[in-house]
């Protein structure tokens, strides 16, 4: 059956989209009775009376019924713990191996399990998709299916707009309603998170691994990689007995199987810390050294991420994690929400340091909390801080921005932005969202390097970033929200009078 409950925060304008429910980063909190495996010390003082202050104060502060934690130093696991109930009004106490459902920490597996059939030969990077799914296309448009590139999919680069309802049926039915849903850009053009890229990547799994997904994440990711809580099978996470209910903002509590989402699955703290411990230790048994080399590396500058701490230059997204850089080293993460729950992983590479986290609670002000528990932990354990390092740019910069944007929704509707400069300012013209026949113009709220905010009411906000093309000096040629996109438009002709391409 076909969910109604969506991806988006729930504060949402229909129109708007924040890529912070994507980025979520991380869930601890609580406390309880329950045992815990520790290494004594690190240090000069206890790592579980650390951990645990981190985990109580953002549990107490944001009312999360239910929480685990693993936690990684030094390469072994070295101490997890369940906090509070797996549902608030029946109890129940949740441990390390509590399952819990994960939504977008699934990215990590599903660009694995692509990496794992590059290892053996059977998928290439460079392959365009409509090799494995040849039925794939799009609502006509000036780009098309033939453009999209696997690497596009893992990378979140191939311009297709996020879904924002559950999708109904297997991938190959999903695949079929594409065709009234347009690219918004160029694929491999820029940055733009998006969940059917990765739904479009589970499906090449089963296409080229002759798999279900499922079956495929079962045999070749979870079992090699020792994650034996891990599955994306509700029923198999029911029969664990082991399992935590969702609770939403409006006091819904959902079982584990009260409703589906392809991009998503079930796992425990303690595998996530096994996840992070195999890509810090080259794949394991999982990837070789090269592909799990790649999965971690900078694979496309994402120049602003909605997030609190975007990073050095906004941020890069490796294939299916983010990596930022911060003075004190980088650290590899992502995070996932699903009405219900929300879950995080984050490892730093040169200190072989990593916290798993996951809790059965879904709200802006859970996020928030659990933001900010996993932060306390980096700090207090390794002293690892992630400052905020967004500046606004210099506003004698801004003036390449401004023009005229053909620009196109994610349902197909095409409409013109105009940005203007004037006065040291930024102004934009753009439909009302609550009235699309009208046309408002805002300043522009410079956050970070090219990216700003555009108010349409006091109730919501675009993020607009600006992405420039190639060349010296590089022209501006996009203006990307996660929901639409627009191409700048300049004249068909250079000075030479020679005829050039958009």
């Amino acid at each position: 059956m076909k969910s109604a409950i969506t991806a988006g925060t729930a504060n949402q304008l229909t129109v708007v989209a924040t890529l912070a429910a994507y980025a979520l980063l991380g869930a601890l909190a609580g406390a309880s009775e329950i045992s815990s495996r520790e290494s004594n010390s690190v240090g000069v003082f206890n790592l579980g009376t650390t951990i645990d202050a981190c985990a109580e104060s953002a549990m107490s502060a944001y009312d999360i019924p239910g929480l685990a934690v693993a936690v990684v130093t030094d390469g072994e696991i070295s101490y997890e713990r369940g906090y509070g109930v797996k549902h608030r009004n029946l109890g129940g106490a949740v441990d390390e191996h509590t399952a819990f459902r994960h939504g977008s920490v699934g990215k990590m597996f599903s660009a694995a399990a692509i990496l794992r059939l590059v290892d053996r030969g059977v998928v290439d990077l460079s392959d365009p998709v409509t090799d494995y799914v040849p039925e794939l296309h799009f609502a006509p448009g000036r780009w098309n299916a033939d453009q999209i590139r696997v690497r596009h999919l893992i990378a979140n680069t191939a311009a297709m707009p996020s879904y924002r309802e559950s999708p109904e049926g297997s991938f190959s039915d999903w695949v079929l309603t594409l065709d009234e849903v347009p690219l918004l850009a160029k694929p491999g053009a820029f940055f733009n998170y998006s969940n059917s890229n990765f739904a479009l990547a589970d499906l090449v799994v089963e296409r080229a691994s002759g798999m279900a997904f499922s079956d495929y994440m079962a045999a070749e990711i979870y079992r090699p990689g020792g994650m034996r809580d891990s599955t994306r099978d509700p029923s198999e996470a029911r029969a664990s007995a082991n399992y935590s209910f969702g609770h939403s903002d409006d006091g819904q509590i959902y079982a584990p199987d009260a409703y589906t989402e392809m991009v998503d699955g079930f796992t425990s703290a303690h595998d996530l810390a096994r996840w992070a411990q195999l890509m810090m230790d080259g794949g394991g048994e999982v990837l070789s050294r090269r592909s799990s080399a790649m999965a971690q590396a900078p694979q496309v500058p994402m120049l602003f991420y909605g997030g609190r701490q975007p990073g050095i230059g906004g941020g890069s997204y490796g294939f299916g994690v983010f990596v930022n850089d911060y003075p004190a080293g980088r650290i590899i993460r992502h995070g996932g929400g699903i009405p219900g729950w929300v879950a995080h992983v984050a490892w730093i590479p040169s200190q072989r340091f990593a916290v798993t986290t996951l809790a059965n609670s879904w709200s802006e002000d859970a996020f928030n909390g659990v933001e900010q528990a996993i932060d306390c932990i980096c700090e207090s354990v390794r002293g690892f801080t992630m400052p905020d390092m967004s500046e606004p740019s210099d506003p004698s910069t801004w003036l390449a921005f401004a023009g005229t944007y053909d620009a196109v929704f994610e349902d197909g509707g095409e409409f013109e932005v105009v940005v203007e400069f004037e006065n040291g300012e930024l102004l934009m013209t753009a439909p009302d969202p609550l009235n699309p026949e009208r046309r408002i113009t805002r300043v522009l709220e410079n956050v970070h390097a090219s990216t700003f905010l555009f108010w349409p009411n006091q109730n919501g906000w675009w993020e607009v970033t600006f992405v420039r093309g190639k060349g010296k000096p590089a022209p501006v040629r996009w203006l990307r929200n996660p929901r639409f996109a627009g191409l700048k438009r300049i004249s068909p002709y250079c000075a030479t009078g020679r005829r050039v391409s958009h």
